[in-house]
């Protein structure tokens, strides 16, 4: 592939899953599994089992199969070939994937949060022209080493490749963002306060605080975290982050992974940030909002033009992220640095842009 000598295409995961004689087996249960099996059942590849973490399984059946502990699985089959179907940054959940591992043929897929597009070899033949560009234009080495891990672990589903390439977030606030106490934030997709939190524990103050969470139980934990320390100069607002004024349908769910869903039934209003802010400025915006990053952008596009703040922008969503959310910026603000960096995470979750 033209460009992308930093790809190595030759074998995939699912090359390794069509091709092998070991039984197959999907650790996991849930919407990541329910994405594996689709993706599993159109590529004509049988499922032998489903295993779960031993304090998991209880009793559970998924799909027919009563899901197993490890132990079991090791027992009824010997050797097998095991993919990964959900994801985690719990240390001690990393490390039993990791010993698992060590023990058997274990692959993580990563299939995209939202949409479709699973990155393969054609995918990036298709798209490599846009991968080049981004890799060529990105801020640092290690920014184009990140990129290069990442898409090879998308390949792959080797995890070593993203152990490789993973750094602690605190570094990139550290070094990139270099954010001081007199930051206007702009946290869109706020969650519970986690990321306020997060902010305040590296700059130990603020100017002022702009959240958006649109989800109802989360924004009420946003509005009693914000209460409870007791943070002036902070404007809370019930709503997504989009392109304009919006009532969007999100699906049923309120954790972290609440999101735009074309069939969804709640009804959530949305707003961009620049109509938000009518002029104002802030200096740091984190955009992490469920794969709606591109109408969030769209939405700022005058913010970014006038203040030309910091920000970290979540680059795993969508497959195409990683190389059409640089490339917008750039439209807007073609003087931008774009970094990316990988936090620890299994799979590719939590690979960020920080664009300063």
């Amino acid at each position: 592939m033209e460009g992308l000598s930093w790809l190595n295409a030759e074998e995939s995961w699912m090359d390794r899953v069509r091709h092998t004689k070991k039984p197959v087996v999907v650790y996991g249960m849930g919407n990541g599994a329910d994405k594996l099996f689709a993706l599993l059942e159109e590529q004509g590849v049988a499922v032998a089992d489903v295993m779960a973490s031993d304090g998991f399984v209880r009793g559970h059946v998924y799909r027919g199969f009563r899901v197993k502990t490890y132990h079991e699985i090791c027992e009824r089959y010997g050797d097998v070939l095991i993919l990964l179907a959900f994801a985690t940054d719990l240390a001690d959940v990393m490390e039993g994937i990791h010993r698992i591992a060590r023990e058997q043929e274990v692959y993580a897929p990563d299939l995209p949060v939202f949409g479709g597009g699973i990155f393969d070899a054609a995918y990036a033949e298709t798209h490599a022209g846009e991968l080049a560009e981004v890799y060529a234009r990105l801020a640092d080495g290690e920014s184009r080493r990140v990129m290069a891990g990442l898409l090879n672990f998308r390949l792959h589903g080797r995890m070593e490749e993203l152990e490789a390439i993973a750094s602690p977030r605190a570094r990139a606030y550290r070094e990139i963002l270099r954010l001081t106490r007199e930051e206007t934030y702009a946290d869109l997709g706020a969650y519970t306060g986690d990321t306020i939190r997060e902010f305040l524990e590296c700059t130990g103050g603020y100017r002022g605080i702009i959240a958006l969470e649109p989800a109802e139980k989360n924004f009420e934990k946003l509005e009693k975290y914000a209460e409870e320390n007791h943070l002036e100069n902070a404007e809370l607002h019930r709503l997504a982050a989009y392109s304009g004024p919006a009532v969007l349908k999100f699906s049923a769910k309120s954790g972290r992974c609440a999101a735009i869903a074309g069939g969804g039934k709640r009804e959530v209003p949305a707003d961009s940030l620049d109509h938000i802010l009518n002029g104002r400025g802030v200096s740091f915006v984190k955009m992490d909002v469920e794969g709606a990053e591109r109408p969030a952008i769209l939405g700022m596009e005058a913010t970014i033009r006038r203040w030309h703040p910091k920000m970290l922008m979540a680059a795993y969503h969508r497959t195409e992220d990683i190389y059409t959310l640089p490339r917008m910026l750039w439209e807007i603000w073609p003087e931008a640095r774009i970094y990316l960096r990988k936090h620890p995470y299994i799979p590719g979750w939590e690979a960020n842009f920080y664009i300063v």
